[in-house]
């Protein structure tokens, strides 16, 4: 049981991890479309195949959201796919330790380091 105990926690922090990186890349993403001059650009503008009139900022962010799509796609997979290995364990280790109190026995926790 404390080997699923330990297990359980090491797949948090798993899943907590991915979720952090997909965060990072998101922001990532949003402060450099942030840091594109709307004002400035705004005003040079085309017309794309439709006839919509298409500024350079529009094309810039287009460009940023590309260049990060691949990579958040990526880690929105891997985030999910953490957070489902992690729940099933998560369920059976709750009902574990609430076995455990309800009988009076006492785990004993080993700390668990997960890296990269």
């Amino acid at each position: 049981m404390l080997n699923l105990l330990d297990a359980t926690d090491a797949a948090h922090t798993v899943a907590l991890r991915s979720n952090d990186r997909l965060r990072e890349s998101q922001k990532e993403k949003n402060k450099q479309i942030a840091h594109i001059d709307e004002g400035d650009q705004a005003l040079i503008a085309s017309r794309d195949a439709t006839g919509q009139i298409i500024t350079v900022w529009d094309e810039q962010k287009a460009k940023i959201d590309g260049e990060h799509a691949a990579e958040i796609a990526r880690l929105a997979a891997a985030a999910e796919k953490a957070q489902a290995r992690w729940q099933p364990m998560a369920a059976v280790a709750t009902a574990l330790n609430n076995f455990a109190e309800r009988n009076g026995i006492v785990l004993e926790r080993s700390r668990v380091v997960v890296t990269r």
